[in-house]
């Protein structure tokens, strides 16, 4: 069982993504933004933070910069469907950041959960 924080303004996937990782036995928290990992009291008792990429008030680049920086052993899954107005896939620069990996929306739940065990079990 681990703990996971879970990043994403979209409601419905953020539910679908709590439940899934509920369903195999974790901890999650989750919000509709990244400004949760300007507590680094939070941060630190996460084993996993699972992030969108393109989110209001804070984004998940500046998510990862911040929880990294309060725990740099935090794992790290960044998501995203792309943005019509970037030119930029920044999913694979979120690696150059400390992501461990990432995934390209849509995707399905038990592909996650496969990863986030893949990471625990690392």
């Amino acid at each position: 069982m681990a703990n996971i924080l879970v990043l994403d303004d979209a409601d419905a996937l953020r539910r679908i993504i709590s439940h899934a990782l509920k369903e195999d036995g974790h901890n999650v928290i989750d919000r509709n933004s990244g400004e949760i990992t300007h507590d680094p009291e939070a941060i630190v008792k996460m084993d996993i933070m699972i992030t969108d990429l393109y989110m209001p008030k804070s984004d998940g680049l500046e998510a990862i910069r911040m929880a990294k920086k309060a725990k740099p052993s935090l794992k790290v899954i960044t998501m995203s469907g792309g943005a019509p107005t970037l030119e930029t896939d920044y999913l694979p620069v979120s690696l150059k950041l400390g992501a461990s990996e990432f995934l390209r929306k849509p995707f399905e739940p038990r592909e996650l959960v496969a990863r986030v065990r893949r990471l625990l079990s690392a």
